[in-house]
């Protein structure tokens, strides 16, 4: 589950939904499904400034926004083969706020999708430290 605008995305194997708080008549939430297809493990989604993006079980990445708009983005081509080693070793994403960043990667191969799309990178990405721009650090 991530936080999304006034949303909580929840993301399981079979799908994924989105929970939205109702107050009247009584507090609850709303259940809004978003697609019905899911995602390998928890490390899929790298929660990104005003957006989520995930893989699916093909490779293919995909966002969220919050106003729940589903977009595909693909690069399966690329994917796909990082997705089967990962099935055993997850992957693992992270989002750098500072240059609008989303890093995924495994132990073996590393990519950063930006607003100019996806690009491989040299290095593997196994963790790292950045400043957001208030000045925290921040790792993954």
């Amino acid at each position: 589950m991530k936080p999304l605008g006034t949303h909580i995305i929840v993301y399981g194997e079979d799908g994924i939904v989105a929970m939205t708080p109702i107050y009247e008549p009584v507090p609850t939430y709303k259940i809004t499904k978003i697609a019905d297809f899911g995602i390998p493990t928890y490390g899929d989604i790298c929660v990104a400034k005003n957006k989520h993006i995930f893989l699916d079980f093909a490779g293919n990445l995909w966002s969220i926004t919050p106003d729940l708009n589903l977009q595909k983005l693909g690069y399966s081509e690329y994917l796909s083969p990082t997705l089967a080693v990962t099935q055993t070793t997850p992957i693992l994403t992270s989002y750098n706020e500072i240059d609008n960043e989303c890093y995924i990667g495994d132990k073996t191969d590393s990519f950063v999708l930006t607003e100019s799309g996806l690009s491989e990178i040299k290095d593997t990405i196994t963790s790292g430290m950045y400043y957001y721009k208030s000045g925290n650090l921040g790792g993954f």
